[in-house]
């Protein structure tokens, strides 16, 4: 424990401490400057742990690995708020409509709604929003 942040020793090389957090953080540290966790902060290390591995499982918009198109959500396509189309998401910065739909821009917007492009429902997709 280090400025109030808990993490597991992993390593120790006299007189330094190697820390590791569950998000695969690193540090090291003097070892006199650890102190025990508290209960509340071996929660607190737990939840990270929790929550961290549920991002890498995809579980989170954009987690795990993914290859050239391996999710589909649903959402807008440039200044057209009413469509709602299924996108193919290739990477974390780059959506495409599966209909082909595109703006000028490239800017696509993520949605929690139902599709209601007739083109994009017509193409049967692998994973539906």
């Amino acid at each position: 424990m280090d400025f109030d942040m808990p993490a597991t020793v992993r390593k120790i090389v006299p007189p330094f401490a190697y820390l590791q957090r569950p998000t695969g953080l690193t540090w090291r540290v003097h070892f006199r400057r650890l102190r025990p966790a508290t209960t509340w902060q071996k929660r607190q290390l737990v939840a990270v742990g929790r929550l961290h591995q549920q991002r890498r499982k995809g579980l989170g918009l954009y987690g795990g690995n993914m290859s050239a198109v391996e999710k589909i959500v649903a959402g807008t396509v440039g200044e057209d708020v009413m469509t709602i189309h299924k996108l193919a998401v290739i990477d974390e910065y780059t959506r495409r409509a599966v209909c082909g739909a595109q703006h000028p821009s490239g800017v696509t917007d993520i949605w929690r709604r139902a599709v209601n492009c007739r083109e994009c429902l017509a193409i049967e997709s692998d994973s539906r929003p």
